[in-house]
């Protein structure tokens, strides 16, 4: 007659009911949780063929490409719709420089001081030239961004295939409105109107001087990646709660059992 199997003792091969709130914060608050997760595209265009001279203005060579980097909380979609919101962050850059998105704080109007409306007084064509708003002065920070993200088509994986984004910088110091200038940068391969010639641009200047290119490609498109940053890899999460339901699922050895007789 076949013996009877020992009963299995209790709690083994069980999670205690104490543990699995806590196995499941843990899983949820490892480093790289899915719900932290970022989208980040990224622009490698080709090696430009137009500037000033053999070394570009500023310093691009023969050599320099425009690089781009967009970083979004959610995926973005294609369309004709400007993708540049709050959440997302911007930078374009090159061997001459680089430009950030930047929110600046919006312009007010502020009371002349006595001073200048004494000299206002005195030469009303001067005033009404640089007080605009006389008898109030707008107030600026002096510079300001702009930016546009259009991906009209992508391919399977996510990537742009037709786009057109520019990261467009301006300044206008407040005392002198006549004085402006910026610099942009811009890549593009078709626009809503329908087909246009494919150029990576990076262009800067101030009035009165005049814009000149930094850096010019045309005709010769780079091309654009997703990576999907703080998402665990999956190996890891396996073997983390792997370990934890080894941990609190292993049985208990009844007491006698595996002694020598």
């Amino acid at each position: 007659m076949t013996d009877a199997l020992p009963l299995k003792p209790a709690g083994a091969g069980t999670l205690p009911k104490s543990i699995l709130p806590a196995a499941l914060a843990l899983a949820v608050l490892l480093p790289g949780s899915a719900s932290a997760a970022l989208y980040r595209y990224s622009y490698y265009g080709n090696p430009y063929s137009e500037g000033l001279g053999a070394v570009y203005q500023e310093g691009n060579t023969a050599e320099s490409f425009l690089r781009m980097e967009i970083t979004s909380p959610t995926r973005l979609a294609a369309g004709l719709t400007n993708l540049m919101n709050p959440g997302v962050s911007f930078t374009a850059w090159d061997d001459a420089g680089s430009l950030t998105y930047e929110k600046v704080f919006e312009p007010y109007l502020e009371p002349l001081p006595q001073s200048t409306l004494d000299s206002c007084e005195i030469d009303p064509d001067w005033c009404s030239t640089f007080y605009p708003y006389f008898p109030y002065r707008l107030v600026t920070a002096g510079y300001s961004y702009n930016a546009s993200i259009f991906f009209y088509e992508m391919d399977a994986l996510g990537t742009p295939t037709l786009w057109s984004v520019l990261l467009d910088y301006e300044y206008s110091p407040d005392d002198d409105p006549g004085i402006f200038g910026g610099r942009y940068m811009l890549t593009e391969n078709w626009g809503p109107a329908g087909e246009v010639e494919p150029q990576d641009l990076h262009v800067a200047g101030a009035w009165p001087s005049g814009w000149s290119p930094v850096g010019a490609g045309h005709d010769n498109p780079g091309y654009w990646t997703l990576e999907v940053l703080g998402v665990p890899e999956p190996s890891a999460l396996a073997l983390t709660l792997g370990g934890l339901m080894g941990l609190f699922g292993l049985r208990r050895t009844p007491a006698g059992r595996g002694k020598p007789a």
